[in-house]
């Protein structure tokens, strides 16, 4: 499913006025400004520009991380400052359960590779036939939404993620999947019309899930690449509410500990 880079590529060479592929940025910033959370000063950077992306869950897709501009990434999990970057509705932080499946140690060097270089925007039509991860690390709802719109409505596909769905309008379900972690939380985002993704943290909420007619995630079930299955767009295409929400076993060096402990008990 990598079939769209080449093409891709030789369009974004045209549209940047170069010959090589490797004059094509590794990273940039897509947007700087005020985070929506704290007023903070933060930026989102997409990476795997240039290079294919290795995640083997994902698949090969540009990938957009939100990041505080005056904190590395690391440094600000371990503080007040991914306050900045990711809504206190993240039950995943570092001051909560902690268990987010992000490694946020290693994403200094692409941090500050653009820190620096905060004014290179990509031109009209860069995303154009490209797979785009929204929030690779950090919550899509820092940025303003004008950001996703704008990169929406050019790519080819995109996947993206909320926690601070209770607090947004409904525009943002057309573009993000609720980030939910338990039945309360997933009934009360179908409620208010979002489609759910469901971190579910044991087997019984798994059964849970499915009696309630949510699908397993594909990748969890049969291995499919997010960008062959293309399921975590919101609600767009989706006019008669009949595209299903998703569960997927909470996972990650701690999450997966956390399961594991939950169906010990």
């Amino acid at each position: 499913m990598r079939r769209w880079r080449k093409a891709w590529k030789r369009r974004v060479k045209a549209l940047l006025g170069v010959s090589r592929v490797a004059d094509i940025p590794t990273s940039f910033v897509v947007w700087h400004g005020a985070s929506l959370l704290d007023g903070a000063h933060i930026m989102a950077v997409a990476t795997c520009v240039r290079e294919v992306s290795k995640n083997g869950k994902v698949g090969d897709a540009i990938n957009i991380g939100i990041y505080r501009v005056d904190r590395s990434p690391l440094d600000a999990w371990t503080s007040e400052a991914i306050r900045s970057i990711c809504p206190d509705s993240c039950q995943h932080r570092s001051d909560k359960h902690g268990d987010c499946y992000v490694n946020w140690g290693r994403l200094t060097a692409s941090w500050a590779g653009v820190r620096e270089r905060l004014d290179i925007q990509p031109p009209a039509g860069f995303w154009s036939g490209a797979m785009v991860r929204f929030g690779m690390a950090g919550d899509p709802a820092a940025v303003p939404l004008h950001v996703w719109e704008t990169i929406a409505s050019e790519c080819k596909g995109w996947m993206g993620y909320t926690a601070h769905w209770r607090e947004l309008s409904r525009e943002w379900s057309h573009i993000f999947m609720a980030s939910v972690s338990n039945r309360v939380d997933f009934e009360r985002a179908e409620e208010a019309k979002w489609r759910a993704y469901w971190a579910t943290e044991d087997s019984a909420s798994d059964a849970i899930a499915e009696d309630l007619g949510v699908r397993a995630c594909l990748s969890h079930s049969h291995g499919l690449e997010c960008i062959a299955c293309q399921g975590c767009d919101g609600t767009r295409l989706d006019s008669a509410g009949k595209r299903a929400s998703f569960y997927n076993p909470l996972h990650g060096p701690v999450g997966g500990k956390r399961r594991r402990i939950a169906n010990a008990i």
